[in-house]
């Protein structure tokens, strides 16, 4: 995950990748035992907050992650995985967490207005705004969120910009240099707020906007 960018950044960003991609518990075990030998490593706690997400260990991976948030307070992206796991939290069946879901539901709201303010007011995080309501059943919030993210052109903060410019140097001469519309939301918030039209029954508002921004 790019939200993991302190030093070394870069090798645990491909050292989750390749174990991610590998599935070997053996690779899990040696962000383990790393954890264990540097207990406060904002690295390895990043690390394995992502790996219970993936197996949706989703108690396990919350703490790690509120470790995090009290290394780096203010670091949008550690607010942003919060959002994620209190979401899926949420949508689970387990019948202990019904009885906490509202408590959930206002965790993951604040995370996901944390991420928006810190991040900065763009494309993304809009988009991450909208997405958050609709996981949550608030179609209306959603909608709101969704126009206000087609309304913005496709933009980054200078933060990602900055990274954006670094990994255009280290591929080196003879390519394109990677820009902002190379990570234009347009197509998934279009997408997701037709689903919202569909659920309300509004589908000429959808097949309107599909053939506006969707179609090839």
């Amino acid at each position: 995950s790019s939200g993991i960018n302190a030093e070394y950044g870069g090798i645990w960003n491909l050292f989750y990748t390749v174990s991610h991609r590998l599935t070997r518990p053996r690779l899990h075990r040696l962000g383990v035992r790393w954890l264990c030998k540097n207990k406060n490593d904002f690295n390895g706690l990043f690390y394995n907050g992502l790996h219970t997400y993936r197996h949706k260990h989703f108690n396990a991976g919350i703490t790690f992650y509120r470790q995090c948030l009290a290394q780096r307070p203010q670091d949008p992206n550690v607010y942003f995985h919060l959002m994620l796991f209190y979401l899926h939290w949420v949508s689970s069946k387990n019948a202990d967490i019904s009885k906490r879901r509202h408590e959930f539901v206002v965790q993951a709201v604040a995370c996901a207005f944390m991420f928006h303010q810190l991040r900065g007011p763009c494309q993304e995080t809009l988009y991450n705004l909208g997405r958050c309501y609709h996981a949550l059943g608030l179609r209306h919030f959603a909608t709101i969120y969704y126009k206000r993210a087609m309304s913005v052109p496709s933009s980054v903060p200078r933060s990602v910009q900055e990274q954006l410019d670094s990994m255009t140097e280290d591929r080196g001469q003879g390519l394109e240099p990677l820009e902002m519309n190379d990570i234009d939301h347009i197509r998934e918030v279009v997408y997701n707020l037709c689903e919202v039209y569909k659920a309300s029954g509004s589908d000429h508002l959808a097949r309107q906007l599909l053939y506006q921004h969707c179609v090839i």
